[in-house]
């Protein structure tokens, strides 16, 4: 009858101007997909604080019967200045990769900034400098910025499609500048569409918007943005801005990991943010491989601080659900699913102010139309999907101009002040 069986959201993505979903988190991505709560472990401490942040020791770990992962079988391309293959760091655990600034298949660091980076996410685990969030992932070097730091679109594209032809799980940019390039978006989206997932960094100069490619976010791979020891944003990262973005955080600031030279350093920067993303998408890669890109994406935004700390130990949401937030919907939605809040829009026919959470599963096609000024609080506070309608306190109403529904469940939070849905045309 074509009837489809959802998972319930138990609270909307909560989405921040100013730091988007929050701060990653590998241990609660887990849990999400696992369906468990993950024992917790000792913090590192010290120069690992980062790894503690986005609890990564708890999915090295594990919990009962899943045993933890620790990036096996996962490759990280870094698109940047090379690495030091040297370093004791990634002894054995370097493949590939190539070096386009100079058109060779050696890309040697002679800056720093990309072995930095790889230190982040693959450091080795042998108590020695850093530990990478991933760190029995393999890493493909490719050089897309010159041993001065600066590099080309062209050799920023190439290296981009070169990681997805050769089985790059996860790409790490941590790079940026410049305006809108379509053959950039246009690498990003094939990468993400041959299941390359990327990670990009915001930017350092303390702007309300990410740089490019980040910004690119709106569409493919996802932003990220720094936090510092105390997780408040740093100061210097590029915010996520009012536009709808895949958008994350991670720590960024005085981060301590590997230089050429078996040498290491704290540097800052949401260059030094964007590989502990990295790392925890090589983490769930290295589980699960046959996850799609964008599958991971919502993942960790749905785990990420702004809506995951509220959700521990959540059962995996189906895939076949989407998401419909930030609309104003004039002309009537057709969709699997509805989710809540609508955010303040100008001339918008649904406005929440409380932030209230409205679900409505099942299959439906419906038109609505406010009442109340045009304004709503929504936020389901009884719902009976027998009846197909949502029950507030107050009885205040939206009405639906026509409606077409069928097999409505689900369940909304409790809020104090709720509106009447009524379903039946």
């Amino acid at each position: 009858d074509g009837t489809q069986s959802f998972s319930v959201l138990p609270k909307l993505l909560k989405f921040s101007s100013n730091n988007g979903y929050g701060l990653v988190s590998a241990k609660r991505a887990f849990e999400r997909l696992l369906g468990i709560d993950l024992f917790s472990r000792r913090d590192e401490g010290g120069n690992q604080w980062g790894l503690d942040a986005i609890g990564a020791q708890e999915v090295w770990a594990g919990t009962g019967s899943f045993k933890g992962v620790t990036g096996e079988g996962a490759t990280v391309a870094i698109l940047d200045t090379g690495i030091d293959y040297s370093h004791s760091e990634f002894k054995g655990r370097i493949v590939g990769g190539w070096d386009f600034v100079n058109n060779d298949p050696i890309a040697s660091d002679g800056h720093g900034h990309g072995t930095h980076v790889a230190g982040t996410i693959a450091g080795a685990n042998d108590g020695i400098g850093v530990t990478g969030v991933a760190y029995n992932a393999k890493i493909m070097p490719i050089k897309v910025l010159s041993d001065s730091g600066w590099g080309t679109f062209e050799a920023v594209n190439k290296g981009i499609r070169y990681a997805a032809d050769n089985g790059a799980d996860v790409i790490n940019l941590s790079l940026g500048g410049g305006n809108f390039n379509q053959s950039t978006y246009d690498a990003i989206k094939y990468a993400s569409k041959k299941g390359s997932v990327v990670a990009m960094a915001a930017g350092n100069s303390a702007g309300d918007v990410p740089i490019y490619p980040a910004r690119y976010a709106t569409d493919f791979g996802i932003a990220v943005g720094a936090v510092d020891l105390n997780k408040n944003m740093a100061w210097f990262s590029d915010r996520a801005g009012e536009t709808l973005i895949d958008y994350v955080t991670a720590p960024g600031h005085n981060i301590y990991s590997s230089l050429p030279g078996n040498r290491y350093a704290r540097w800052s920067g949401t260059s030094m943010a964007t590989p502990h993303v990295s790392g925890v998408m090589a983490l769930i890669s290295s589980y699960n491989s046959s996850l799609l890109s964008d599958e991971i994406e919502e993942l960790l935004k749905i785990t990420s601080s702004n809506t995951g700390e509220d959700n521990q130990g959540q059962s995996s949401v189906n895939t076949q659900i989407t998401t419909l937030e930030n609309i104003a919907m004039r002309d009537g939605v057709v969709n699997d699913i509805l989710i809540g809040p609508i955010q303040p829009i100008e001339n918008g026919s649904l406005i929440s102010e409380r932030q209230g959470d409205f679900y409505a599963l099942g299959d439906f096609t419906t038109t609505f139309r406010a009442t109340q000024n045009n304004y709503v609080s929504t936020g389901a506070m009884e719902f009976d999907p027998t009846k197909e309608k949502l029950q507030s306190t107050n009885n205040s109403t939206v009405d639906i101009a026509s409606s077409i529904t069928s097999n409505v469940i689900g369940i909304g939070e409790k809020q104090a002040m709720t509106n009447h849905f009524d379903f039946n045309a």
